[in-house]
């Protein structure tokens, strides 16, 4: 897989073929995205030969994300990270960058951010490929290669590659439900579930 992602980074002008903005494509996912009342989407991410699998809730700029050990909570501004191992809730208001590491679907707002946005081959009928690169030292992602359902405007499948094609990581998206209806209350962590669990506050 880390050899397969880099080489269609490094051979990009060779694949991309002449179409549409794929920005525009990606503008709809993010706006069918920011305007339901609610999404839930398993998933799992894959590096090198380690899985994890999790849910993410979404409502707008709001999300839950559950894996094994972790509960991320994140209301707009203020995210709560439970690590229930060590019973420990972390609080912060994190960044734009810092929420791309933990919200899959930030990086669908990356084009907006010195990404090139392209589309590429190799999807599957009735999906898109939409590959983002960018020669900006700074970005720890070099290239992301997005896949899109044409009809749905769910996203499939998402790999991302570090600089020479390092860091290798893909999330395969398992199941996708936006009819959900979520309270604003679901993105805000419940203290009183959790009362022995010690509060570091790094605001």
């Amino acid at each position: 897989m880390k050899r397969l992602l880099g080489m269609i980074c490094l051979l990009l002008p060779l694949t991309l073929w002449a179409q549409e903005d794929a920005s525009v494509m990606l503008e709809r996912t993010a706006e069918a995205i920011r305007s339901s009342q609610g999404i839930k989407a398993t998933f799992t991410i894959q590096v090198e030969d380690v899985e994890t699998e999790g849910t993410i809730y979404l409502k707008g700029s709001k999300f839950k994300l559950e894996t094994e050990d972790v509960t991320t909570w994140f209301d707009g501004k203020t995210q709560w990270t439970l690590v229930e191992p060590t019973e420990e809730v972390n609080i912060s208001e994190p960044t734009a960058e810092e929420l791309q590491s933990i919200n899959p679907y930030a990086w669908l707002s990356l084009y907006k951010e010195g990404y090139n946005v392209k589309y590429g081959g190799g999807a599957n009928e009735g999906e898109r490929s939409i590959i983002m690169t960018t020669s900006i030292s700074r970005l720890d992602m070099q290239c992301i290669v997005l896949t899109i359902n044409e009809r749905t405007l769910a996203p499939v499948r998402l790999s991302m590659a570090g600089r020479g094609g390092s860091d290798v990581a893909v999330i395969f998206i398992n199941s996708y439900d936006d009819k959900q209806h979520y309270a604003d209350e679901m993105f805000t962590y419940p203290a009183e579930k959790y009362p022995d669990v010690e509060v570091v506050d790094l605001r």
